[in-house]
């Protein structure tokens, strides 16, 4: 039975004799030239055989998620290939072809360049694989790699077509690194890029040595469904429910996960000590108001508490409610330059209040003046616990492991108080 991933590789194969020099000895090689098709979305690809490698000789263009096209124009896509962000560049490639590592692309490299190492610039690599055509710089393409300048993309912007080649390495989980060439360059060198880049793949052909390394992949994949089947477990306990505040008749949402019962909003009580937030997001309470405005029955939660929930939710992105959060720099669900709005899976519905702060003075005659300033609204989410400090939730995957749910801090100090300033921030409660 066919299997879902299989390549079809085509029947007709071209043969090439080219004459090499390398470390200025006459060798003779076949670049050996073909098609696959690949069977996720039928898109037959060129490829090319350079030593005994088989590479793809045009860029993947397998359309999923958290890639997509430059200046999310298709054209660019049909002409360079799709970009990809760096946790889906280690599983694009179909089945039977990979990503390459750091160590296959310095194989290329010394092939092409005919060297023995990759520590010395190239005065030609680049200019043998880049394209004869569509840089501003062009190439000869000596073996048929046809690399083309599809530039990258980061932070919703696109930047570099036609003058820059960029592709992803497989250099472990943790580890992102990329192969650069640019127009003005014969050379090809290593960047490392932060995680949230967008760069183009060229997928290599697996031999018998990478079945560990597509097993080791397999299992990763598994662990992630087993992981997303214990969530949809979780979910399908979760038990929703509502809560009356006798003092002020106010309802509150409220949701149970595991042996917690939390408040799915925040505290809306008017209380002196406090002040109204940003729209729908409850007040903000000082420190001392804060430590006994819970109603009865309920409680200011611990940094242990904190912690359980987000071990819980295995992060807070799954706490998020899923509007109102505003984009902030790194945006945790920015697939492509296209905020995703959080799924809210345990009906949390974290809120981004901001927070406020009171600022006390003296005028001339002796009088005290308070004032408040408000920030973070929209982008995160500030709450008081038990200790007098707090916890943090932002647009960009902020908050803290649990271990350090304890103390909050702001700008790497721990400062809920500071000096003439009062710090005001939104509550959650937690039932007895």
């Amino acid at each position: 039975m066919r299997l879902k991933h299989t390549l079809a590789l085509s029947a007709s194969i071209a043969m090439l004799a080219l004459t090499l020099f390398a470390c200025g000895e006459k060798k003779q090689t076949e670049v050996v030239v073909g098609t696959f098709t690949d069977s996720r979305d039928g898109k037959e690809y060129k490829t090319v055989k350079i030593g005994e490698q088989v590479w793809m000789a045009e860029n993947l263009n397998y359309d999923v998620k958290c890639s997509g096209c430059g200046d999310n124009d298709p054209a660019n896509c049909q002409k360079y290939g799709r970009l990809y962000d760096w946790g889906t560049a280690r599983r694009a490639c179909p089945k039977g072809w990979h990503l390459p590592s750091n160590d296959e692309w310095d194989i290329l490299y010394k092939f092409v360049a005919g060297v023995e190492n990759t520590e010395s610039p190239s005065e030609t690599v680049a200019k043998y694989l880049k394209a004869k055509s569509g840089w501003n710089d062009n190439g000869e393409d000596k073996y048929g790699f046809s690399a083309l300048p599809g530039g990258t993309a980061w932070d919703g912007s696109y930047n570099y077509d036609g003058n820059s080649a960029q592709w992803w390495s497989d250099f472990g989980s943790y580890n992102p690194y990329g192969r650069i060439m640019e127009y003005h360059y014969n050379d090809a060198y290593w960047p490392t890029p932060e995680g949230d880049n967008y760069f183009s793949i060229r997928c290599l052909q697996s031999g018998a040595d990478y079945a560990a390394k597509e097993a080791e992949m397999a299992k990763e994949i598994e662990e992630e469904m087993a992981k997303e089947t214990a969530a949809k477990s979780k979910r399908e306990k979760v038990k929703k429910g509502s809560f009356t505040d006798t003092r002020d008749g106010k309802k509150y949402k409220t949701v149970k996960l595991d042996k917690q019962t939390w408040m799915a909003e925040n505290l809306n009580y008017e209380v002196e000590g406090s002040v109204s937030g940003s729209d729908n997001n409850g007040r903000l309470y000082d420190k001392k108001t804060a430590m006994k405005v819970c109603p009865k029955g309920w409680h200011l939660p611990s940094g242990k508490e904190w912690g359980t929930l987000f071990e819980f939710a295995d992060g807070d992105n799954n706490l998020k409610a899923k509007s109102i959060w505003e984009e902030s720099g790194d945006y945790a669900d920015n697939c492509f330059g296209n905020r995703e709005d959080f799924t809210d899976d345990y009906g949390f519905s974290a809120l981004p209040g901001g927070y406020g702060v009171k600022e006390s003075s003296t005028d001339d005659d002796g009088d005290s003046n308070s004032s408040y300033s408000f920030g973070g609204g929209g982008i995160g989410g500030n709450w008081w616990n038990s200790a007098g400090s707090y916890v943090g939730i932002y647009g960009n995957d902020g908050g803290w492991g649990a271990s350090e749910f304890e103390w909050g801090y702001w700008g790497g100090e721990e400062r809920p108080e500071d000096g003439n300033k009062i710090f005001l921030f939104s509550i959650r409660c937690v039932q007895d």
